[in-house]
């Protein structure tokens, strides 16, 4: 700000840094923040138009929409009334099938009814099934030895601290859990039990990436999503999680799961998490289909570093 006047100076590198500032306290899509421009617009008078800059916490509200709180009044409708209908049928791959005609049903006709405590009830019972398909079950599950010492010393790192605040900010201002303190310890309790149950299935490589020889080293993501998608309950959290990790999909959606995992080391030992590895054999196929000859050239490619490296 100019001494003595109203008139600003905006330079790009301010705009960016709000920019920076924003996108990183705030967690969430589209409608549940709002990221300030990146650069310098004009308004229908022609004057340019910055945006709103701060130069300290806490974020503007005018980047923090206002977010109605979900209502916890139980919902009757197809889905519920199967899920209660079938609940502890022992026909698992059938009632799988169905509930997926159910759900498809109701996404495409009543989306607005698929939310809430009936996506609560539809995963857990859909959890429960899965785990008496075979096919699907294909980790055994491990009961966690000494728990409440193996939990008590458990060290979160200071990544994972601040991991914790960002989820408890970001569920507070979801309006799905209502105290900071006590969902603070929740999350950070589970956060150590789930770390206590995953360092239990790994074991030590011999092998030049460092992060292999630990317990996984980032932030786990998506147990923090389960227990904001649970409203800050632990406990329920912390128990689909442990059927969840028997399911051939945690080792897709879960990236911690399968970090050092004691099977199958043949992929693991390179870090690559199997979505990873997955995504990029599948975006290979279409390359052959689509584009052979820039597959053919990443080929050669690999080739002359494979031979250099060799040579080296």
């Amino acid at each position: 700000k100019i001494e003595e006047s109203e008139t600003f100076i905006t330079d790009m590198l301010s705009v960016e840094r709000n920019y920076i500032l924003v996108k990183t306290f705030l967690v969430g899509g589209p409608t549940e923040r709002i990221l300030p421009s990146r650069s310098l617009e004009e308004d229908n008078t022609g004057n340019v138009k910055s945006p709103i800059l701060f130069s300290s916490y806490p974020i503007p509200k005018e980047y923090q929409p206002n977010i109605v709180r979900r209502s916890a009044i139980k919902q009757e409708n197809d889905m519920t009334k199967f899920l209660n209908a079938h609940r502890g049928d022992k026909k698992s791959k059938l009632w799988v099938e169905k509930c997926r005609d159910v759900l498809y049903k109701m996404m495409t006709t009543k989306p607005d009814q698929t939310k809430g405590n009936v996506l609560h009830q539809l995963l857990e019972q859909m959890v429960s099934n899965q785990c008496q398909i075979q096919d699907e079950a294909i980790f055994p599950l491990f009961n966690l030895s000494d728990a409440d010492n193996a939990i008590k010393n458990f060290k979160l790192s200071p990544l994972q601290h601040l991991g914790v605040k960002t989820v408890i900010r970001y569920g507070i201002h979801l309006k799905v859990i209502n105290t900071s303190s006590e969902s603070t310890e929740a999350l950070s309790h589970l956060m150590k039990h789930t770390g206590c149950f995953l360092k239990q299935q790994q074991k030590s490589f011999k092998s030049s990436l460092r992060f292999l020889e630990s317990i996984y080293p980032g932030f786990d993501w998506f147990t923090a999503s389960i227990f904001i998608f649970f409203n800050g309950n632990g406990d329920r959290a912390w128990n689909f999680l442990y059927k969840f990790s028997a399911l051939r999909t945690s080792g897709y959606m879960w990236m911690a799961r399968l970090h050092a995992s004691l099977s199958p080391s043949s992929l693991l030992s390179s870090g690559i998490p199997p979505l990873f590895s997955s995504t990029a054999h599948n975006i290979e196929l279409l390359l052959q289909t689509e584009l052979p000859l820039v597959i053919s050239a990443f080929r050669c490619l690999a080739t002359l570093l494979h031979r250099s490296a060799c040579t080296g």
